[in-house]
């Protein structure tokens, strides 16, 4: 697989040019096979097209500003992902009596919750940059507008980050939105389809792509509630919690605490947050049910009512 870095052997120079806050220069060769697993993280999401694509840029001898900028924040994403994760085995030196602290001429070793919290933040920047470049291409790669990627969102209920902000902010994260899909579709076949019935699932989705009458519109919002909740419950306890909203998943302060203390707490929240988001759903399922009987119930039909009249007398019956 070819890479999107070291083009005529000035990897070290373009790593410290695009992550820019490196107290020093950064060996290309130490740096590649962190590399390399964050380009395949890339491809997956994006495409091997786009990738494609993107690294034909980086190898023409010319480019458009517009293609220049898709490439650095492609660049920088990468980067982002495969610093994080070279400083954290880079922390240590592996010897041959084991590992220890790497610890340079007057320098301190930093605090647990500070490499922690160091580890959250470069996370964090890198969700952000995922964010940033699809938002970029978004608005100006066509040819990621018609990816299987793009696309794979856009057979759902909930199709749009506003439709899902809607519900529950997720300040309009493409890139988790993304992540929520699957659980979406899987509260599309497993909690909507068996409640409306097929041809009800296809009539809607069809109707999603021109006029919703009044009585969809209603069922249609009840849908995207509850499978939003029901994706949150599904992504909650599989995810990282950086990847959700600065608040979200964050708990009390747990910095005295040991790794598996701290880490049994955040397990904790994230299962009770899963349950309270199943529970929402759950209650807005009982309403799409009551909503589905309402639309299936037979009208009545009319019938004249006939008094009960003899015409053998002058009048009649009571």
């Amino acid at each position: 697989m070819k890479l999107l870095f070291n083009k005529d052997g000035q990897g070290s120079i373009e790593i410290k040019e695009i992550l820019g806050f490196t107290d020093k220069d950064i060996k290309f060769e130490k740096l590649k096979p962190t590399i390399i697993p964050a380009t395949d993280d890339l491809i997956l999401l994006i495409g091997k097209p786009i990738y494609d694509s993107v690294l034909g840029i980086y190898e023409a001898s010319s480019a458009s500003d517009s293609d220049k900028e898709l490439l650095l924040r492609t660049q920088y994403a990468i980067l982002l992902e495969a610093y994080r994760n070279f400083v954290i085995d880079n922390d240590l030196s592996h010897s041959p009596n084991g590992r220890f602290n790497r610890v340079e001429q007057n320098q301190k070793i930093a605090f647990e919750w500070q490499i922690e919290r160091n580890n959250k933040s470069m996370e964090r920047k890198y969700y952000k940059a995922i964010d940033s470049l699809i938002n970029y291409m978004d608005a100006n790669v066509t040819a990621w507008k018609n990816s299987d990627a793009y696309k794979a969102s856009h057979d759902l209920f909930v199709r749009l980050t506003k439709d899902f902000d809607f519900y529950f902010n997720i300040e309009s994260s493409r890139y988790l939105f993304i992540k929520l899909c699957p659980g979406l579709r899987k509260s599309e076949r497993e909690d909507i389809l068996p409640r409306i019935g097929k041809d009800k699932f296809d009539e809607l989705k069809t109707k999603l792509k021109t006029n919703v009458d009044t009585y969809d519109k209603v069922l249609l919002e009840l849908i995207k509630e509850a499978t939003v909740y029901l994706s949150l419950s599904w992504g909650i306890p599989r995810m990282s919690a950086q990847l959700f909203p600065e608040g979200v998943l964050e708990v009390a302060d747990t910095s005295r605490l040991s790794m598996s203390a701290r880490k049994s707490i955040a397990d904790n929240r994230a299962e009770a947050l899963s349950q309270r988001f199943k529970a929402d759903a759950e209650s807005v399922l009982l309403k799409i049910e009551t909503h589905i009987k309402i639309i299936n119930k037979p009208e009545i039909e009319f019938q004249p009512i006939k008094p009960n009249f003899n015409i053998d007398e002058n009048f009649v019956n009571c």
